[in-house]
């Protein structure tokens, strides 16, 4: 049996992988990020002839930014379908089909490759790309900022990357599991120093910061981070489940 043939000469050029904060110039998505408060989380684009279907879970605060949300994709004349696949009180997926444009030609096209999930957030599109067209950052933010203003641009080893992207699908994760106050609570408790070692403040001075009772924080810690362990833990179970399975 012939062995298979492994080239590590320099012939060929690696993969240069960048970080990407942009505003883009023309995108719906962003947009609708600041009319309505909205986080989105784009996990997958395909090619559906002249159009593209796009996976998203969107992130909002209430029931409110829900409907401009929707209402600005119904209403758009870039927007072919939207289906929504599943909903909760403060997050939905929904898989929008509208027109093609020129950034996803782009991400899409050969010798480039643009990780899922990234994130859209206040205008912003956050995104990891690999291209192999390009050895030079200067020569690489000239092509890319056809598409919209850059905000940062860093050129980043793989690691990185993929450190990046999976504290992104962690994040998406956790706030979907977490209520608006839960998540409100806990957030406040980090910034104070609640969980630090030793304890730099109190739930006393929570409550205080927050307006709300010490029984009412004291809830909203407990059953958020009984969210956050289990899902820890659950997470450990089937990995030793599928170690168990694979030996």
């Amino acid at each position: 049996m012939r062995e298979v043939e492994i080239d590590i000469s320099h012939e060929h050029k690696p993969l240069s992988t960048y970080y990407v904060v942009m505003d883009p110039y023309n995108s719906l998505l962003s947009l609708i990020t600041k009319l309505a408060d909205v986080n989105i989380y784009v996990y997958g684009v395909f090619k559906l002839g002249n159009n593209v279907s796009s996976m998203i879970r969107c992130e909002f605060q209430d029931k409110n930014s829900y409907n401009i949300l929707t209402k600005a994709l119904r209403e758009s004349d870039k927007v072919i379908s939207l289906k929504v696949i599943n909903k909760k009180p403060t997050s939905c997926f929904m898989v929008v089909e509208k027109k093609n444009c020129h950034f996803y030609d782009y991400t899409l096209g050969e010798n480039r490759l643009i990780l899922f999930p990234y994130v859209i957030k206040e205008g912003l599109r956050h995104f990891i790309i690999f291209t192999k067209k390009y050895n030079y950052t200067k020569d690489f933010y000239k092509e890319i900022s056809i598409y919209g203003k850059i905000i940062k641009l860093k050129r980043i080893n793989l690691d990185h990357a993929l450190e990046w992207v999976e504290s992104l699908k962690i994040s998406d994760i956790l706030r979907s599991m977490l209520t608006p106050m839960q998540l409100r609570v806990i957030e406040e408790a980090i910034k104070g120093g609640y969980y630090s070692w030793p304890r730099k403040s109190k739930m006393s001075e929570l409550s205080r910061r927050l307006g709300i009772s010490k029984t009412t924080i004291s809830e909203h810690l407990r059953k958020g981070e009984q969210k956050l362990i289990s899902l820890l833990l659950g997470h450990i179970s089937k990995e030793r489940n599928n170690i168990q399975l694979i030996s």
